[in-house]
């Protein structure tokens, strides 16, 4: 690991200048479980570290009635797994974060610093991106909003401007009559997905009135698979148009080969995980 420099700002706009005067010598920090690994195998070498952890709107988790759900991006992963008002109000996104690794991965690990670090088979994009979810990002010419879909550019590549940071994610309330929910499949549960599916279906008079399926390990980067939603919306939830829903995420999904599975056998996956998902929220229904 390179020498650098480190420093812990107590305020946004500190932190902020800190990144702006460094440029691109300067890496955020938001629990590191992401970032540490890859500083100790030579793979980045920033020159500077700005952890992001004490800044107080960067910590907040609240609930508003209108706006939802506010994360700020250095609330844990293991705080939000545990906390009474996302198991009561958004209890799918709950049972997502608690799929990520290990428990002392989520104790130190946060969902702002997952998201960023932008892993093909992190679990949290594809319920995020299901529920409708937002980020709010801050930098030097201000604050901007992004789809959570939108920030994903590449494998490990992120749309983050130089100098800016993801400040939070906000989670709009669930739809009326809407359910959703996460299933992950990989090889030992600590690892990435092979495939993880996040779905929200909301049912109205008998048929589907909006529907959201988020994709991971499906491709080089977390993905809507739209062509699945369109396959539902405004049908009845049944096993036909579920079926239909199925073999249209799969062939718009475009997976990699790794050392955990093969292309052909993750698109197979992602056929059976998305009419898995679908099932059981008609079940519920």
């Amino acid at each position: 690991m390179e020498p650098f420099q480190y420093h812990r700002p107590g305020t946004l706009s500190e932190a902020l200048r800190l990144l702006q005067n460094h440029g691109g010598e300067a890496r955020p920090l938001a629990g590191g479980q992401s970032l540490m690994p890859l500083l100790a195998e030579g793979i980045l070498a920033p020159q500077v570290l700005v952890n992001l952890v004490d800044i107080p709107e960067m910590r907040e988790l609240s609930w508003s009635d209108s706006g939802g759900l506010s994360i700020g991006a250095v609330v844990t992963q293991r705080n939000l797994e545990l906390s009474p008002l996302v198991q009561a109000r958004l209890p799918s996104l709950a049972d997502a974060v608690s799929k990520v690794a290990s428990v002392p991965v989520r104790n130190l690990g946060t969902l702002g610093g997952n998201l960023c670090h932008a892993g093909p088979g992190a679990d949290p994009p594809a319920i995020l991106m299901a529920l409708n979810s937002s980020l709010r990002i801050s930098g030097p010419t201000g604050e901007r909003v992004l789809p959570v879909e939108d920030l994903f550019v590449g494998p490990y590549e992120n749309a983050l401007a130089e100098g800016e940071v993801l400040l939070a994610i906000q989670v709009p309330p669930m739809p009326a009559g809407a359910k959703a929910v996460y299933l992950k499949h990989s090889v030992r549960a600590i690892d990435p997905a092979i495939v993880g599916i996040g779905a929200m279906v909301q049912v109205r008079n008998g048929l589907v009135r909006e529907a959201r399926i988020g994709m991971v390990g499906a491709g080089p980067r977390p993905v809507r698979a739209r062509g699945a939603e369109e396959a539902l919306r405004g049908r009845p939830f049944d096993e036909d148009s579920i079926r239909n829903a199925a073999q249209a995420a799969a062939a718009e999904a475009e997976p990699l080969t790794d050392g955990y599975a093969s292309a052909g056998y993750r698109r197979k996956m992602v056929a059976v995980f998305v009419r898995r998902a679908l099932e059981k929220l008609r079940v519920t229904m």
